[in-house]
């Protein structure tokens, strides 16, 4: 309380900000740029409520894909626009821009998720893959090596699960046709070096 007695005015929040910017698309990223916005860059969130609010007015009865993601709205201090937009023609190239970004913080996250997949798949299956490996007499190491590439390999699958952002997997489990797959391309990889020191000796 102030020295008038009076009752400090609060803050917008990012919940209200949500609540009024036209298009629900991507809430995790957008908080994370609405924090960003107000904590680490200090920027008035009442200001940003504000143009939010105004853009949302402008874009009322607009289709969805030209709309800008909430994140890549905060990111590009798009509240800073007199009128939260410019010409339709820039308008149309900067959807077009939001679109890229938003594919490439998407694939970004797949990346990181694609090697988490991997990790826990390792952790998880190393117990069998030492197993395999003793019976068929080489390193886990080399044998997890062989069960990543390929069009059926733990790579590609693990690519496929972390796309899917939506439904992600704990982890990998190792099919009998990826075991056997695994196995020739370890034969194959021996028989490739005894034929290399062959012709070097």
């Amino acid at each position: 309380m102030d020295l008038a007695g009076e009752t400090a005015p609060v803050a917008a929040t990012f919940d209200q900000f949500w609540a009024v910017y036209p298009r629900k698309v991507g809430k995790t990223p957008a908080k994370k740029a609405w924090e960003r916005a107000t904590k680490a860059m200090k920027m008035n969130p009442d200001d940003i409520l504000a143009g939010a609010r105004r853009y949302a007015a402008m874009k009322r009865g607009t289709d969805a894909q030209y709309v800008a993601h909430a994140s890549t709205w905060l990111n590009q201090q798009r509240w800073l626009d007199e009128d939260g937009a410019a010409s339709d023609e820039v308008g149309t190239a900067y959807v077009q821009n939001c679109e890229a970004v938003e594919m490439l913080d998407r694939t970004k996250l797949a990346h990181q998720n694609r090697k988490q997949i991997l990790q826990r798949t390792r952790e998880a299956m190393w117990p069998s893959i030492e197993e395999a490996a003793r019976r068929i007499e080489c390193k886990a190491a080399e044998l997890w090596d062989c069960l990543l590439p390929g069009f059926d390999g733990l790579e590609a699958k693990a690519w496929a699960a972390a796309c899917n952002q939506d439904e992600m997997p704990e982890h990998l489990t190792i099919s009998r046709e990826l075991w056997l797959s695994a196995r020739d391309r370890l034969d194959s990889r021996k028989r490739s070096i005894a034929i290399k020191r062959l012709q070097a000796a």
